[in-house]
């Protein structure tokens, strides 16, 4: 009787360590699985706030795209201006002149006339196309940053979420891990 006592005593001892050990292995590995989500929680905050500076870049990049077009195209349209006045303004003095002329003076006026009002043609052609190309880096440059500005509002509000999911998975690992220390 005592040795069957002994041996139902020792299989007792021997399942309720079995249990312990069985139950701290599964202690770890739920206390595995909280750091793995308060880790995973982080990457995510990180990757968010990755994402932030991107889109803060987006808009510096894009406001500066957007700032040096319109100097430039305001540069431009003075020069047209500019050429457009003193093209007039030969113009105007050569017609003058030209009924002051003899005929042979007149002809190569006129020649000289028609020489003047194509090189105005292609100097103003290549203002007008350069104007038209800044128009359009400046719409660019306003177009990216306004996409920066509303990706960088969502992104903000993705990581005030992502932090306090983070911040939920740290208390939860505190929780699990005073409740576990305590057994």
């Amino acid at each position: 009787m005592l040795q069957f006592m002994s041996k139902t005593l020792s299989i007792s001892l021997f399942i309720a360590l079995f249990t312990g050990a069985n139950l701290f292995g599964q202690e770890n590995d739920k206390l595995i699985k909280y750091r793995e989500k308060v880790d995973q929680a982080a990457a995510n905050t990180a990757k968010i706030q990755e994402m932030i500076a991107a889109c803060e870049e987006d808009i510096r990049e894009g406001t500066s795209l957007s700032k040096s077009s319109g100097k430039e195209r305001k540069a431009q349209i003075k020069e047209e201006k500019r050429l457009t006045k003193s093209h007039n303004k030969s113009v105007s003095n050569m017609t003058k002149n030209m009924s002051k002329m003899d005929r042979e003076d007149r002809d190569e006026a006129k020649i000289e006339l028609k020489n003047m009002k194509e090189e105005y043609k292609v100097e103003r052609k290549k203002l007008a196309t350069s104007i038209r190309e800044n128009t359009k880096l400046q719409k660019k440059g306003d177009s990216q940053a306004a996409k920066g500005k509303a990706n960088l509002k969502k992104n903000k509000q993705k990581l005030k979420d992502a932090k306090a999911r983070e911040k939920m998975a740290v208390n939860k690992l505190k929780e699990a891990e005073k409740r576990y220390s305590s057994d």
